[in-house]
């Protein structure tokens, strides 16, 4: 009775355990959902960049005074750069093409850093972008001896505060979300027993269910036909 019982929990077990995805197809998952998730953020950086720059660029171009042709030319130069940055930033950490659990590791390890130092150059780009916007608007209110309405000089100054503060917005909710997948991405480490530092080969915990488990199993039900032939 005894081994029956046990040798029916061992079956259960067996089961239970295949109706679930281990660890290191978890991992698996998560990795290629970031991999899709940073070809979709590539794209949206193309798609806004390849619309302002030639914008800027003909504004700087066809600017009445300095100042104008130095801000347009500033703004078409940093979005440049920016798109520039994604190229480098993004290569090597969009594939996802990885064959072992410490390659999958190690990519999202580096993904996690990339998105963080994107976050980093968000916030100095926004910097610059209200430095220079700030002085275009006030070169077209108070330059050259320009006169202007109050209600031009509120919409001026008040859609210059409303861009910041979603960008504000925009960067602190992305900096929470890279914290919130970096904090997913640990817990799967931990699940598969990975250690911290550098990821060179991890070595999983053994299963609790698989192919070992299975040949296991099976062996104790070939012994328990022997012991007890029907």
């Amino acid at each position: 009775m005894d081994n029956d019982s046990e040798l029916k929990a061992w079956a259960s077990d067996w089961q239970a355990g295949h109706e679930q995805a281990p660890p290191d197809e978890a991992l698996r998952h998560f990795t290629r959902r970031r991999g899709n998730f940073l070809v979709a953020w590539m794209i949206s950086e193309f798609v806004i960049g390849g619309v302002a720059l030639p914008l800027l660029a003909y504004m700087g171009w066809a600017a009445s005074n300095a100042v104008e042709r130095f801000t347009m030319t500033g703004l078409a130069s940093l979005t440049f750069g920016l798109m520039w940055f994604g190229v480098w930033n993004w290569t090597g950490v969009i594939d996802s093409t990885a064959l072992t659990t410490a390659e999958f590791v190690a990519l999202s390890v580096r993904r996690i850093h990339h998105m963080r130092q994107a976050l980093q150059i968000g916030w100095g780009l926004l910097a610059i972008e209200v430095t220079l916007f700030s002085i275009w608007i006030w070169n077209l209110l108070y330059g050259g001896g320009r006169t202007h309405t109050e209600a031009a000089e509120r919409f001026a100054w008040g859609w210059l505060a409303g861009v910041t503060a979603i960008a504000v917005v925009v960067l602190i909710a992305g900096g929470r979300w890279i914290a919130r997948d970096a904090a997913r991405f640990e817990a799967l480490k931990r699940e598969l027993d990975i250690p911290d530092g550098p990821v060179t080969s991890p070595e999983p915990r053994p299963p609790t269910s698989g192919p070992g488990r299975e040949s296991r199993l099976r062996a104790r039900l070939r012994s328990r036909n022997r012991a007890f032939p029907r």
